[in-house]
């Protein structure tokens, strides 16, 4: 998207009424470098959104591991603990 003022300075160039136009280079590239804009800032690092994100796989990962631990182990587990298997 053209700014205003660069749309200007192009349709002055351009115009059909050679009188209306630069007289010259140099009145042309003064024109173009007083509508220079200056670049956008960068945009801002959204710290709410990785704050969150964070929090979040931080409360996963702590759920995962609060089930693991209340789940009863495997008796491959217990074996190796040694306590005797169930059910033989």
């Amino acid at each position: 998207m053209l700014s205003h003022e660069f749309a200007d300075t192009l349709n002055k160039m351009i115009c059909e009424d050679y009188t209306k136009r630069f007289q010259n280079a140099k009145e042309a590239l003064q024109a173009l470098t007083r509508n220079q804009l200056t670049p956008p800032p960068a945009p801002l690092i959204p710290w709410k959104l990785i704050l969150g994100t964070i929090s979040g796989i931080i409360i996963i990962i702590g759920v995962v591991m609060a089930v693991m631990s209340i789940l009863p182990k495997s008796n491959d587990q217990l074996i190796a603990d040694g306590k005797a298997k169930s059910g033989h």
